[in-house]
């Protein structure tokens, strides 16, 4: 509906959220506001729908409830004592591999009546190799570092893609690296 919502407890906010027809949770991780300008619409388009969060498998919230209620009552021996039983319960093992989805959208509406919607989505699986998460943190380091030594990136902190043709550069050149998003506009 276009309007501003703060979560004091993230997992409060988790809603259903639908991802290249899977349903996932999803709920708020940081402050998405900042982000809504570096996509340069024009200022009479107004956001309707943008989210940005973390994802999570349908049924999550659920599963976790319990953890949650211990998070709620805030006594930190007890969420340390949870976090030693939970690994104990639950230990990862080679076998395991993990999914990292990372998804944008954004719906904007024009005072006229335009419409526009789009998203970008990356789905990638873990290997034996190496995790999802290692290979989605690893390989964009890599690219940054390659930037800054090229010259193209100045040292030190900075936000890698400022433009809009430095975003299309840096997905094409993490996609020869085996991160392929997708983009999808419905307008």
């Amino acid at each position: 509906d276009g309007a501003e919502t703060t979560a004091a407890r993230p997992w409060e906010a988790t809603r259903p959220h639908l991802v290249d027809g899977e349903t996932f949770e999803v709920y708020p991780n940081r402050d998405s506001v900042p982000f809504v300008e570096q996509y340069g619409m024009p200022p009479a388009w107004k956001p309707q729908t943008f989210v940005r969060g973390t994802l999570r498998l349908e049924g999550w919230l659920e599963a976790w409830g319990a953890v949650f209620e211990e998070l709620k009552a805030g006594d930190d021996a007890r969420i340390a004592a949870l976090a030693q039983e939970l690994a104990a319960t639950y230990p990862t093992t080679d076998a395991d591999r993990d999914r990292v989805v990372l998804a944008v959208s954004l719906d904007v509406a024009g005072p006229a009546g335009q419409a526009w919607s789009g998203s970008y989505l990356l789905d990638l699986t873990g290997d034996a190799e190496e995790s999802a998460m290692a290979r989605c943190v690893s390989r964009t380091l890599a690219l940054g570092v390659r930037h800054i030594l090229d010259g193209s990136l100045p040292p030190g902190l900075n936000r890698a893609a400022e433009t809009a043709a430095r975003s299309e550069e840096w997905l094409r050149e993490l996609a020869l690296e085996g991160m392929d998003f997708t983009l999808r506009v419905d307008s």
